[in-house]
């Protein structure tokens, strides 16, 4: 269940608290939390129908182990369930190739993820680009669940405590979050405790309340693409002002001569910035890495200790 900062505006006639009863599905892989939430959302017998077919309806539709949410419509399709998919970006986007999560699969998957948006209107599939609000959120949950794709690593629980500790160290040390994609299917929301509840497919058989969030808008906040793009604009910008300052520096000297007098000088400068730039070339990357090592650690030891029997 999550918890939103601001009281949205209810419709006309809409319960204050709800939630919609679905039959648990867990993943059974780490790749088939998207497919795990359409199976949440399908009846019994077409849930049945597919996991009888599990192998060759993947391969049919060409995602195998790969899914993204346009895969998850074309599903939902095939099985009649009438839905939007409402999105930021149609396609693939060209930013994912800065992203570590996305890179590897981005050259196997990309031409058949467009061509899937291309076809979809003409496959009876509504595809719309727009955000949603909390207030389109809720009124959408009075007539059914929400499949969404979000961060695995900024999810919580109020009642499991689910990754509560990076939750907590985040409001203390805001450092970036690295990207996992996960699938969540949202089934309900209580205004009074300004909540939301969904199933996870990772989890077992239960209704997980998301905890409250340092923004109003952490469903919709800037993806992990997003944020890396602008840390990357920010160091461009920081290292090109660092070499405006060192040019300017070697200029002023020039204008005393001393490098005139003493070449070797110049010699040994010109070579001292190039290890210079190339150690810090190394030191930026060595430190992602150990950032991204933290993150990983940290969400190995949350579960170990959540799953632990001894806690």
């Amino acid at each position: 269940m999550r918890r939103y900062n601001t009281c949205p505006s209810l419709g006309p006639g809409q319960p204050e608290r709800m939630q919609i009863q679905l039959n648990h599905a867990t993943q059974r892989y780490n790749w088939d939390c998207g497919i795990s939430c359409v199976l949440m959302v399908l009846q019994k017998h077409q849930r049945q129908t597919f996991l009888n077919h599990f192998t060759e309806i993947c391969k049919s539709e060409g995602f195998n182990k790969s899914t993204w949410t346009i895969d998850l419509c074309y599903l939902l399709r095939k099985f009649n369930v009438r839905h939007i998919f409402y999105t930021t970006t149609l396609g693939v986007h060209e930013g994912y190739r800065w992203n570590s999560f996305y890179n590897h699969i981005l050259t196997k998957d990309e031409n058949r993820i467009n061509t899937r948006f291309k076809n979809a209107k003409a496959k009876g599939i509504f595809v719309q680009k727009a955000s949603l609000t909390m207030d389109d959120i809720l009124g959408h949950l009075v007539n059914g669940p929400i499949i969404i794709l979000t961060n695995a690593k900024m999810l919580s629980c109020d009642v499991c405590k689910f990754n509560k500790i990076s939750t907590e160290l985040r409001k203390c040390i805001p450092w970036p979050t690295s990207y996992q994609g996960h699938y969540v299917v949202l089934c309900g929301y209580d205004i009074h405790t300004r909540k939301v509840f969904y199933r996870n497919p990772s989890f077992g058989d239960q209704i997980v309340k998301l905890a409250k969030g340092d923004h109003d808008t952490q469903l919709s906040r800037m993806t992990q693409c997003e944020q890396d793009t602008y840390e990357m604009h920010v160091r461009a910008a920081n290292i090109v002002r660092a070499g405006e300052s060192l040019m300017k520096l070697v200029s002023d000297i020039k204008q005393y001569l001393i490098l005139n007098d003493f070449p070797s000088v110049n010699e040994a400068i010109t070579q001292n910035s190039k290890l210079f730039r190339t150690k810090q070339a190394e030191c930026d990357q060595k430190l992602m890495s150990l950032r991204d090592d933290m993150a990983a650690d940290l969400y190995d030891l949350e579960e170990e200790y959540y799953s632990s029997i001894n806690k």
